[in-house]
């Protein structure tokens, strides 16, 4: 009687969890779960344009999709689940450190703070690696066509992280190796990582909705918050970090990319750079399929810009040009 009382609260618990964080199969990769107070249009909405990046760049994972709503008590809520979920396929799980809690807010600070970002779990305690890859409700909001530009962007990461083997330790004294692979640096530089996150994300929005007018929208709007303090800064873009000139290597670095596949093709990014990623490390990757070093590529395109400050055609022709390359590399 006691096994089976037990049994019957376990059931329910577990039934409790599903209907609270609303748990559904995206693929065989991935699961989804939502907060209470998140409507099924905007999961329906986040499952589509994930799918749209699967279609484009392979199905990774294991991934887990998190929604958050507007609710702080829901927030609450899903970080529970999540610790509970955890537990379960992890016994090594360090519920004190890695477990929501005031000082570690998973999913608590979204309802008021809002956004998005993709968490790796690939470590050497955890038996089961994993990816995550969270929503939040406002800036940018669902009804907003950022937001479905922003899964593609988060969606992008995933593919990134997909790429490399190594494992990080939780201790933040320890170098990681994946962190330098992905970004060029131990001090982890967002001018590539991000770069190509917001211009393949916004690229695929593009293609999909047959239109440059968003991508052009949201490029021109970085070249005029960030063109004129990037080429007055003694700092190159690959020194950026993200506690320091965080803006100005996403928005550069997204138009170094423009640049960048411009030049090289589409294709020399996704699977040549990233193809080669693990195995030659960021520099020797950049520069086996670049042609010339992460610092030289930089100097040229800063000479591109200085030498087109105020020619729009010039930028016009990297974002027309890049979308025409994947037309014909796909024919």
């Amino acid at each position: 009687m006691y096994f089976m009382m037990r049994f019957l609260l376990f059931t329910f618990f577990m039934l409790f969890v599903g209907l609270l964080c609303n748990a559904k199969e995206v693929n065989d990769n991935t699961t989804i779960f939502s907060a209470s107070d998140v409507s099924a249009s905007t999961e329906q909405l986040v499952i589509k344009w994930y799918g749209i990046g699967v279609d484009v760049w392979g199905s990774y994972g294991p991934s887990e999709i998190y929604v958050v709503g507007e609710s702080y008590e829901a927030a609450l809520e899903l970080e529970k689940a999540f610790c509970d979920r955890r537990k379960k396929l992890n016994k090594n799980w360090d519920v004190r450190h890695d477990c929501a809690n005031e000082n570690h807010k998973i999913f608590r600070h979204l309802p008021e703070e809002g956004g998005a970002y993709v968490s790796s779990y690939v470590r050497p305690n955890l038996k089961y690696d994993f990816y995550t890859l969270t929503m939040g409700s406002l800036r940018p909001y669902p009804d907003e066509e950022d937001y479905k530009q922003t899964i593609l962007h988060e969606y992008w990461h995933i593919y990134q992280h997909s790429n490399l083997s190594d494992e990080c330790t939780t201790n933040s004294r320890d170098k990681c190796e994946r962190d330098k692979k992905l970004t060029g640096s131990y001090e982890k530089t967002p001018w590539l990582h991000e770069g190509s996150a917001n211009y393949m994300g916004l690229l695929e929005y593009s293609r999909h909705v047959n239109s440059l007018r968003d991508m052009r929208r949201q490029l021109f709007r970085y070249k005029d918050r960030s063109f004129t303090n990037y080429l007055s800064s003694s700092q190159k873009l690959n020194e950026f970090t993200y506690k320091n000139g965080r803006r100005l290597a996403y928005d550069i670095g997204t138009w170094f990319v423009a640049f960048l596949i411009h030049n090289e093709g589409e294709s020399t990014l996704k699977d040549g750079f990233y193809g080669d990623l693990d195995k030659y490390g960021f520099v020797k990757s950049f520069e086996r399929n670049f042609g010339k070093s992460p610092s030289a590529y930089i100097l040229e395109f800063n000479t591109f810009l200085e030498n087109n400050r105020n020619n729009t055609k010039a930028f016009e022709n990297l974002l027309q040009n890049a979308l025409l390359v994947r037309g014909n590399e796909a024919n």
